[in-house]
C-alpha cells in the first residue's frame, strides 16, 4: 500500500487497516521523515470526540466536543462520523485526484464516497455509519463533509 507520493514538504493522516500479524514499513525518502503511528479508537467504546485519534463528525449527539452537521479540513486526512443519515454532500477544492472512502465499523464495508479530478460538489451515498465509519480522504485538496438526514 502506497501511502504517500509526493514532492516537497508533506503533513497528512492517512488511515491504515493492520491484521494482527507482524507488518513493516518501508521508505525510500531524500530528506528529514518522521511517522507517528497511533491506534484508532473503535467508535462503540468511546464515550467523547476526545476519545478519537481523528476529528469526529456526529449527527446523532452521542459524543460531545463532536462537530455536529459539517466537517471541513485539508486532504490528505481521516475522520470519524457517526450518523443515521445515509447522504454526504461534499465540497473539495484543489487539483488533481480527489479520492475519498468510507470504512464502516460494524459491516466492516469500504464504499467509494468519491473519486473526482479538481473541483467537486455533490453528494454520495454513505454506508452503515449508525455504530460509525472512518473516512479516508485521499488527496492534497480543501474539503467539507455534511451529512443529509
Amino acid at each position: 500500500m502506497l501511502l504517500v507520493n509526493t514532492i516537497g514538504d508533506e503533513t497528512s493522516r492517512t488511515w491504515i487497516a493492520l491484521a494482527d500479524s507482524p507488518v513493516g514499513l518501508s521508505t525510500d525518502i531524500g530528506g528529514n521523515w518522521e511517522f507517528t503511528i497511533s491506534p484508532f479508537s473503535r467508535v462503540t467504546p468511546a464515550t467523547t470526540a476526545e476519545d478519537f485519534n481523528v476529528r469526529v463528525l456526529d449527527t446523532t449527539g452521542s459524543y460531545p466536543g463532536a462537530e455536529t452537521s459539517s466537517i471541513s479540513g485539508t486532504g490528505p486526512d481521516a475522520i470519524a462520523i457517526k450518523t443515521d443519515g445515509q447522504v454526504a454532500e461534499v465540497e473539495a477544492n484543489g487539483e488533481g485526484n480527489i479520492v475519498i472512502f468510507v470504512h464502516s465499523a460494524s459491516t466492516g464495508d469500504v464504499e467509494l464516497l468519491m473519486n473526482e479530478i479538481d473541483t467537486f460538489s455533490g453528494s454520495g451515498l454513505l454506508p452503515d455509519c449508525a455504530d460509525g465509519c472512518l473516512v479516508d480522504v485521499d488527496g492534497h485538496f480543501d474539503y467539507t463533509i455534511a451529512i443529509r438526514e
